[in-house]
Formats: C-alpha cells, structure tokens, sequence
C-alpha cells in the first residue's frame, strides 16, 4: 500500500490526493510586545490556495512541486493582500509585510508581520481568501493579545468582524 502512495503521489497532482469536504482557514493575529508588531499566521489547503492564485492571477503555483511557480512568493502576497486585512480600532489598516510561506503535504502556512505599532484595544479582521472558489469556505480567526484569546468565525455573508480586548 506504502509503494501506491509513493507512485500515486509522484505522478498525480496533489489536489488528487488531498481532497477534501469541507473549506476552512484559521487565522491567528498575534500581538508580540517585544517587537511591537502584530504577526499573522493563515493556515489553507494548499490546493485550495492554488485555486484561489490561479483565478485572481491566471498562473498556476504548484506549491511543493518541482514545479512550483519561481513568483510563488509574490503570487500568494498578491492574492492574500487583496483579500485580507487588518485594522486598528480607527479603522486605519495595517501595512502588513510578507514574511513567506512554508507548504506540508496539504496545508499551506502564510506568514505576514506589520510594521512597530502599539497594541490597539481592537482590531478589525476583513477576510475573504478563497470566499469565490467555496460559497462555503469558513475562516477561523483568533487574535491572541496581553494573553487573552478572542475568537470569530467569518464566512461569506460576514467577511468583516471587530474583535476587542
């Protein structure tokens, strides 16, 4: 069985393998005093992502392939930009830099961290990554601040939601 894995995995595309029913990301927005800035990590089907690249962009990333796309990191930058933000309590939003990425076999991990900022009292979360591939794609947001937790779940008829301390 362990050898038509490795054969299946060697010449059918991911999306083939990891399959799956249901559409989630998760979201954790971090505040880290020593820096002062706040740190985002998405979590998203790797395939999922491909599909949301490839309809904003027209290109294809293959991430964790040999043939992954040489302007992966710019791709991903692009589409997540476009479709997620954050803001303060003003609604000012943050400039949020592109740490990178890393892919596992289907999850794909996004890492972005804003600029020095003091913490805010609330932030405001815009998230609609992957919302025109899935009608029913779900995101799970978590911003963890002065050690408190506070959690929201946003979908397609809630892309928006103020979170405060």
């Amino acid at each position: 069985m362990t050898l038509l894995f490795l054969i299946l995995s060697t010449f059918l595309p991911k999306s083939e393998l990891a399959d799956h029913e249901f559409y989630v990301g998760l979201t954790e927005v971090v505040y880290t005093e020593e820096s002062e800035t706040y740190q985002v990590t998405m979590k998203l089907f790797t395939d999922d992502l491909e599909k949301g690249v490839y309809l904003s962009s027209g290109d294809s990333i293959q991430l964790g392939s040999r043939f992954q796309h040489k302007k992966a990191d710019s791709l991903i930058y692009d589409y997540i930009t476009d479709k997620f933000q954050l803001s303060d309590s003003g609604k000012k939003p943050f400039e949020l830099e592109f740490v990178g990425f890393e892919t596992e076999f289907d999850v794909t991990w996004i890492y972005m961290e804003s600029g020095g900022m003091k913490p805010s009292d609330s932030i405001g979360v815009y998230n609609e990554v992957l919302m025109e591939v899935y009608s029913d794609q779900t995101h799970i947001v978590n911003w963890i601040q002065n050690g408190i937790t506070r959690t929201a779940l946003l979908r397609r008829s809630k892309r928006y939601t103020k979170l405060e301390q």
